[in-house]
């Protein structure tokens, strides 16, 4: 920043898009008022390319008020952070956003942007987009993503205490204490249970968690912004998973297998006659699946490896990824003159997956199967 010359300064990434009046707009609104921050409307595409997903935000215009903190608290159109303009002069002097040696998440700094600005302007106007690009995707070893939270977790710290030393922590104490929580806490668990960096579950990382939180905000289970926060993107159960970490990593491995776990334990013996006939005919047996539910299958009913020799996953980044000692991640195309018997995981990927596989291959929905009356003998 100090070498910019300009008044304001735009963050933008390499591989994005914007529309051709974006900087000519910028210019008109940044004219009008001395603002702080500028955002403009962010678009995001699917990854099918078939859609472009909007993040909208509240008008506001001018000196920021309590109640439009409010509404920006944790708004993921802020939380992208690309395409907005910032008064340099002004974040310069607050010594906030970019201090010397961290790192700081972009998405996760952001949020903290409404509690120390005093202007903002918005242009409601779909200026800024983000395309999927396969090639530009992160195909980090595990060891990266490991250093890369860790990072995070430290970050999550200095932030803490750089919204106390800013004097922010004690006008918004609730509001900055469930971002912190947020950004060290929940949004490692969501990603642990999206299992695309986590494939396996990492110990070491909850058990920071688990340090770092009890000595900071140990309180924060009764935060109300958090619990708002989780109602609106209906992942209260992400609470409940640090509840129990907050226990023990043991305790955290029974909550987090435990949404699906009555599903398989509950007609084990049924299942358990299945897995013995494919494996005393020597039958070569695939999950498809490696989400949470094909985790869950795995740990209940295979922890050995005993029965399963193969997990498909048709995210291709997951391809060589290990779920644990036994079970590794393929490709359909990897597997698709080894395997006799796919065991599929959830029945709402069964039209798709049974069109993709070849003829000779025999495809199960686990779902159906345990919930049916069927016998083992009128499925193999």
């Amino acid at each position: 920043m100090h070498e910019s010359l300009g008044q304001y300064v735009v963050y933008v990434d390499a591989d994005d898009d914007v529309r051709d009046d974006y900087s000519y707009l910028l210019h008109k609104k940044i004219s009008k008022n001395e603002y702080d921050i500028v955002y403009v409307l962010y678009g995001q595409e699917s990854k099918n390319k078939s859609k472009m997903y909007t993040y909208e935000l509240p008008y506001i215009d001018g000196s920021i008020t309590d109640e439009d903190r409010d509404k920006l608290f944790m708004n993921q159109a802020i939380g992208k952070l690309s395409g907005f303009a910032f008064r340099r002069q002004f974040f310069i002097e607050l010594k906030y956003c970019f201090i010397e040696h961290q790192n700081y998440d972009e998405d996760f700094i952001s949020f903290f942007y409404p509690y120390c600005i005093n202007k903002i302007g918005i242009i409601n106007e779909l200026l800024y987009y983000w395309r999927y690009e396969e090639d530009s995707m992160s195909r980090n070893p595990v060891d990266a993503y490991i250093e890369h939270y860790k990072d995070r977790l430290k970050n999550s710290v200095c932030m803490y205490h750089q919204a106390k030393l800013l004097g922010i922590f004690e006008k918004y104490p609730e509001q900055i204490e469930a971002i912190v929580v947020i950004a060290l806490y929940i949004n490692t668990l969501e990603l642990i249970v999206g299992g695309r960096e986590y494939v396996n579950l990492p110990q070491n990382i909850l058990n920071r968690c688990r340090r770092i939180i009890n000595k900071y905000i140990p309180n924060y289970k009764s935060n109300r912004y958090l619990k708002r926060y989780l109602v609106s993107k209906h992942e209260e159960w992400l609470l409940d998973l640090a509840k129990a970490n907050d226990i023990s990593f043991e305790a955290f491995k029974e909550e987090f297998y435990a949404k699906y776990r009555d599903c398989y334990m509950n007609k084990q013996d049924k299942i358990q006659k299945l897995l013995d006939e494919l494996y005393n005919k020597k039958i070569n047996v695939a999950i498809w699946g490696a989400g949470l539910k094909g985790k869950t299958f795995l740990y209940y009913m295979d922890k050995e490896g005993k029965y399963i020799q193969y997990v498909i996953d048709g995210d291709k980044a997951l391809r060589g990824r290990e779920i644990d000692e036994y079970h590794k991640i393929y490709t359909y195309e990897d597997v698709i003159d080894l395997v006799d018997v796919i065991l599929i995981m959830n029945t709402r990927h069964y039209n798709s997956i049974q069109e993709k596989v070849n003829t000779e291959i025999k495809i199960i929905d686990m779902d159906q199967y345990i919930d049916s009356e069927n016998e083992v003998k009128n499925i193999i």
